[in-house]
């Protein structure tokens, strides 16, 4: 009998400095049965690499950090991809927009035609602006000059303002109608 109480003792003694440890896998509510697949994988390293158990287990834990360290990374690069993707949809419209310029210059437009076209444009965003807040639909108004409207003669308008195309600019460029 005293021989068992001093096994017993022995034992207890033995595994008392994982106590701790037991007490964190019951927090977690794990098993010891689920930490067999870390323990297997820390095995496997330390046989491949050649090394003791101490120093695989740091080196998974190493990787491991490393792992969710370039998950971050990576979504690093996603938010550079879409900004890249924002500057090359701004580098596009920019490109159209000097193909624009391009062809009124081709068409004879002078420069101090297109800043007063530029001029006017500002001046209709304005007043589309203004229009809108005001719940008005920029309704074509008879009698008054409404570069987009039915009377106003101009290519491509739907009878609410605006929507020009480059000939219609030209046209009201040529006409002297900006001033």
């Amino acid at each position: 009998m005293q021989y068992d109480l001093t096994t017993r003792e022995t034992r207890i003694l033995e595994s008392e400095a994982y106590l701790p440890l037991a007490r964190q896998l019951q927090e977690m509510k794990l098993a010891l049965e689920d930490a067999l697949p870390w323990i297997e994988t820390v095995k496997e390293l330390a046989q491949m690499q050649n090394m003791d158990i101490k120093a695989a287990v740091v080196q998974v834990a190493q990787e491991l950090r490393l792992y969710r360290q370039s998950g971050g990374i990576q979504k690093q690069i996603e938010r550079a991809n879409q900004e890249l993707a924002l500057v090359n949809m701004e580098t596009i419209q920019k490109q159209q927009a000097l193909t624009v310029l391009m062809e009124l210059l081709d068409r004879g437009v002078t420069e101090s035609q297109i800043v007063q076209l530029i001029n006017f444009a500002g001046e209709w965003d304005k007043y589309r602006k203004f229009s809108t807040t005001n719940g008005n639909l920029q309704q074509p108004v008879n009698g008054s000059y409404n570069p987009g409207s039915r009377d106003g003669n101009f290519s491509g308008n739907n009878g609410y303002g605006g929507n020009f195309s480059i000939n219609d600019l030209i046209r009201l460029v040529r006409a002297n109608q900006i001033r």
